[in-house]
């Protein structure tokens, strides 16, 4: 008997074990969801409600598969799109096998109702947005329960009554949409309660010129209640953005609903349901689905709502705050006439990249007198990248600037950017965003028109590899330090198109699959025909993942050859240099740009950025340890790190005794002054005949006959002639970014540094907008090249100053006149125009064209 007792005790003690082990297994393992949507991508309501499903369930459960169909029904009817979607899901589901569907609002539902057991079985079904549900909505169907959307229309004609002590009509507004109709049917039963009081009509699917009209002639003592208005009853379709605008500012009266989709888009407010809310509790119960909970014994329950009201129409209205419930959400609250700016960083703040990006766009915006508020966010996610993670920051967002009415997001790199546009319009309505520091992007006439502009991040690949081969002319291979990350992808595709447009006799060979200790001890080995660069490296081949310090410095130190770089994130870590990406100029550029937003231009309007400057920069220390001539390296070159010269150590001596020099030397000057004044004035009048009003350059139509007589003279004297041809680099971009202005003291300061090495008896013609020809009369080419080389250093000088906005920069090219050998004019100037388009070549420098400035 006690055998039998203890093998009865053992056989179900072992049957609660496997019981336990497998609900453990079912609440451990990878669920597969579907998410039916209603509706269309964008469709705010909606978006927000699989925000919240997506949301609750990833943070439970962060390796769930979820799938999102969108029915697009508002658009399309249902009985033009059922039996299309269900040929569709019939082919693309057969073979899929779902834990748990989740139907977002009534069309969703309808659908399941219909063909769930033909697609899916009896797999169970958690709805939500299902307008007041009654059981007989899924009579029928087993294992549904879900959240119901109510409306609370009592509590929203009471709330009017209290807002306006003096109403006596309610003008009641929808469509023909199925929504539409329940939701009028709703205010017709209620209408009973409030009959003593107030007076109802209704208006259903009038084409909106009607409804504008009846609208702007409504008497102060009515209101109007919006239920919805997606379709007339002539078939047009109106979306809630665009049309919600022209509903409030045609009404003479308060306008109020309790749709989240019409908020901050001219409704003044009401009992309001959010989709990201319904969508979490539907979230809720799904989890407790998955967990094994019984869903025939789950409760239907309501969706929540709050009180949310427009401060800018409350305004507008004359409406008293202190009349609102006390819970209610004020949105758009803000001081009058100054601009609100969010910035999301996607990474931390002491991340350099990030910092400079910072710096740049304190500098764009410095100049503004009307910033209110400018926050900052850092979203850290070069260390947490998970959805979860995405959606709590999504919260803690909403909980901090919902209520707030922000006039332009301002994001950097690529994780921000993707996060701005998921819940632009659940965070911050249809702002305007700028963005920079994004890697790529596949349409930017898209992008743009969806209210956004920017600095896309370019990388000056064949800038560096050119300036590589002058360094190193013996290069037959590069190797390419990457990873798989999505900027190590998105960079190798980069290469990959850039690759066919250089030297077809180099090899390319990337690193993405290499462990760190194959890297390493790869690159300690190389040959001195194999020159490395290194785009990015975050994670190796075992999804190890390293800082950039860490990473830079492990494999420069490790490597036998120096390393070069796009990336100004990576120099001070033994990166030798390259045509170096700087966060601050794309900082800088989109704090332009966001300028010309504020001050009223749309976004649409101002078209993408795709190129951003890039500088010649390179490490001197590392420099010195592959013994690397800076003679090699490329015009107008940056050194970080060089010594300091016997200027930078004794500069405050040498000011202060260049002052008194100056000022003994304006003494002299101011006693020559009244001698030569009026010999100078005639000077001055002959001269501004033929002179540029800019530059105080030769116009260009005295170029040919004078140089023609120059030539003549040469060769009757038998001396030499030089020409040559200077063109200021990057003027469109300082154009651009800066503006005409700014690009026409560019054009002063760089002539004046064209005289400063010629001498009094050379001419300088001014040739185009940013193009000029100097004349040096009885000089041979060796001449000409040591003024070249003098004004280049000089440049270099310049341009190590941080303070500059953008860098200083000349191309050049040159031709000696032989009177032995006489070549004609025409001939002269084809040869220095194809030696500018070769120093253009080796300086990297894309730009090439004659612009407006002044010519």
């Amino acid at each position: 008997m006690k055998n039998w007792l203890c093998l009865i005790l053992i056989t179900s003690f072992s049957a609660v074990l496997h019981s336990t082990s497998c609900m453990a297994t079912a609440a451990t393992s990878t669920p597969e969801i579907l998410i039916l949507n209603s509706y269309h991508l964008g469709y705010l309501w909606s978006d927000g409600e699989v925000n919240g499903i997506e949301s609750t369930i990833f943070r439970a459960l962060p390796d769930a598969r979820i799938t999102v169909e969108y029915m697009d029904t508002k658009r399309v009817p249902p009985e033009k799109s059922f039996e299309n979607l269900f040929a569709l899901y019939q082919n693309k589901y057969k073979k899929q096998q779902f834990d748990l569907i989740v139907a977002v609002d009534d069309n969703a539902l309808n659908f399941l109702k219909k063909y769930r057991l033909d697609l899916f079985g009896e797999t169970p079904v958690v709805f939500c947005g299902v307008n007041n549900f009654k059981p007989e909505k899924v009579h029928g169907m087993n294992k549904v329960t879900g959240i119901t959307e109510i409306h609370r229309i009592e509590d929203n004609l009471r709330l009017f009554l209290e807002l306006h002590p003096n109403l006596k009509k309610v003008v009641v507004v929808t469509d023909v949409t199925p929504s539409g109709q329940i939701s009028l049917q709703e205010v017709k039963t209620s209408n009973t309660l409030f009959a003593d009081r107030l007076s109802f009509e209704y208006l259903e699917g009038l084409p909106l010129p009607q409804l504008e009209e009846y609208l702007s002639r409504l008497d102060s003592d009515s209101v109007v209640f919006l239920l919805n208005y997606f379709r007339d009853y002539e078939g047009n379709y109106y979306s809630p953005e665009t049309v919600m605008p022209v509903i409030s500012q045609a009404s003479s009266v308060p306008v109020y609903g309790f749709s989240e989709f019409y908020m901050n888009h001219g409704l003044t407010g009401g009992i309001i349901n959010e989709g990201y809310p319904h969508g979490a509790l539907a979230g809720r119960v799904a989890l407790k689905v998955l967990e094994g909970e019984d869903i025939s014994k789950m409760a239907v329950v309501e969706g929540p709502m709050q009180p949310v009201f427009d401060y800018r129409q409350l305004t507008r209205f004359s409406l008293d705050v202190p009349r609102l419930p006390s819970k209610a959400l004020l949105l758009n609250l803000k001081s009058k006439d100054r601009k609100e700016v969010l910035i999301l960083h996607s990474y931390h703040a002491d991340f350099f990249w990030t910092s400079r990006i910072a710096e740049g766009l304190k500098k764009g915006l410095e100049q503004r007198n009307d910033l209110g508020d400018v926050f900052v966010e850092y979203m850290d996610s070069k260390r947490y990248s998970s959805p979860a993670y995405y959606y709590q920051l999504y919260e803690l967002y909403k909980s901090k600037y919902s209520h707030k009415q922000i006039d332009l997001v301002i994001v950097s790199d690529d994780n921000a950017f993707d996060f701005a546009r998921k819940f632009r319009s659940l965070l911050f309505g249809n702002t305007p965003i700028v963005f920079c520091g994004v890697n790529y992007m596949a349409d930017t006439k898209a992008i743009n028109r969806e209210k956004i502009t920017g600095v896309l991040q370019s990388y000056d690949v064949s800038g560096t590899i050119a300036a590589v081969l002058d360094i190193f002319p013996q290069t037959e291979k590069f190797l390419v330090i990457t990873d798989q990350t999505s900027t190590g992808i998105q960079n190798q595709k980069h290469f990959a198109e850039i690759i066919p447009k250089i030297n077809s006799s180099l090899r390319f060979e990337f690193t993405s699959e290499m462990s760190i200790e194959e890297l390493l001890k790869k690159v300690a080995h190389l040959d001195e025909k194999t020159a490395v660069l290194l785009p990015v490296f975050f994670r190796d081949a075992n999804n190890v993942h390293f800082t950039i310090a860490k990473s830079v410095k492990l494999i420069t130190e490790a490597c036998n050859r120096p390393i070069f770089g796009f990336h100004g994130t990576y120099l001070n870590y033994g990166l030798a240099g390259g045509s170096i990406t700087d966060g601050y100029d794309q900082g800088f550029m989109a704090g332009r740009l966001a300028g010309r937003v504020l001050d009223g231009e749309t976004a649409s309007n101002i078209p993408i950025f795709e190129e951003n400057p890039h500088r010649f920069v390179f490490d001197y220390n590392t420099l010195q340890r592959f013994h690397i001539s800076q003679t090699v390296l490329p015009p107008n070159s940056t050194l970080l790190n060089a010594p300091a010269g016997f200027y930078d150590k004794y500069k405050r001596q040498v000011d202060l005794a260049i002052f008194l020099f100056l000022a003994l030397f304006a003494l002299v000057v101011v006693q020559q002054v009244r001698i030569r004044r009026g010999e100078k004035r005639k000077e001055e009048i002959e001269s501004e005949a033929r002179t540029d009003g800019l530059t105080g350059t030769v116009l260009r139509k005295y170029f040919d006959p004078e140089v023609e007589a120059h030539m003549e003279k040469c060769r009757a004297e038998n001396k030499t002639l030089a020409l040559c041809y200077c063109d200021i680099n990057n003027l469109k971009f300082v154009n651009d970014t800066f503006g005409h202005r700014e690009g026409d003291n560019y054009i002063i300061n760089m002539v004046g540094l064209l005289r400063s090495s010629s001498r009094s008896d050379d001419i300088i013609y001014r040739m185009g907008g940013d193009e000029f020809m100097i004349v040096f009369a009885n000089c041979d080419a060796e001449h000409v090249k040591d003024r070249i080389r003098d004004i280049r250093e000089t440049l270099a000088r310049l341009n190590r100053n941080p303070g500059l906005q953008y860098p200083n920069g000349m191309s050049f090219s040159y031709v000696e006149f032989d009177p032995d050998d006489p070549k004609p004019l025409d001939q002269l100037l084809e040869e220095t125009d194809e030696g500018m388009y070769r120093d253009k070549k080796r300086q990297g420098i894309q730009e090439k064209g004659v612009l407006s400035n002044s010519a």
